[in-house]
């Protein structure tokens, strides 16, 4: 009985291990490679062991299979810790200064997005992981379109407010400073605003 159930245990123990985000263990080039040959995104985590908020995120895609069964699905994920050897060259040449964030690469390793900190609940963070997935708002995307469209209010706009929630006020005041420039569009634009995500003029 004793044996039965230590058996039990292990495979629990082991099931339990395995159900995790498989995180690609070698290089981030040949992550990248990995991505190209199997048609998906790369997921780069930048992350440090001694900052909270990156231990409560590591803790989710540990034990939530939300997480590690959509990231699984959808990327090949890579991590780098702020301390391991060479990460200093992979925070700097994404210019990341903060942790956590998680990078969005497509197969060339070209940034496409990124979602800076973590904080619950973690419904919000698979929310924004699944928006870039799909393109939703995406950086790239927006810093394009305003290239092809610089006097457009309303993706000047969302620009900025993309910058915001990135914690990149300097970026975000930016383009919000255009946004106001525009007087009479920017009284059109509406954003979501408070915990029912009402919209709302900006100027309220």
């Amino acid at each position: 009985m004793k044996r039965f159930l230590l058996f039990v245990v292990i495979i629990f123990y082991s099931t339990t291990l395995s159900a995790q985000v498989d995180w690609y263990n070698g290089s981030l080039d040949n992550a990248i490679k990995r991505a190209r040959g199997n048609n998906k995104l790369v997921m780069l985590s930048l992350s440090s062991n001694n900052i909270q908020s990156c231990i409560l995120l590591d803790e989710q895609f540990r034990t939530n299979p939300e997480y590690y069964n959509f990231v699984n699905d959808k990327f090949v994920c890579k991590k780098i810790e702020f301390s391991t050897d060479g990460a200093e060259t992979v925070f700097q040449y994404y210019k990341v200064t903060m942790a956590p964030t998680i990078l969005i690469l497509d197969a060339d390793g070209f940034e496409l997005d990124r979602i800076v900190g973590y904080t619950p609940p973690p419904r919000d963070f698979i929310n924004n992981l699944n928006r870039s997935y799909k393109g939703v708002d995406r950086l790239s995307d927006l810093i394009q379109a305003y290239n092809d469209n610089p006097e457009n209010v309303a993706i000047i706009f969302r620009l900025g407010y993309k910058y915001r929630n990135l914690f990149d006020t300097e970026m975000a005041n930016k383009y919000f400073e255009e946004v106001v420039s525009l007087d009479e569009e920017a009284k059109e634009i509406k954003m979501p605003y408070g915990q029912e995500r009402d919209l709302i003029s900006i100027y309220e």
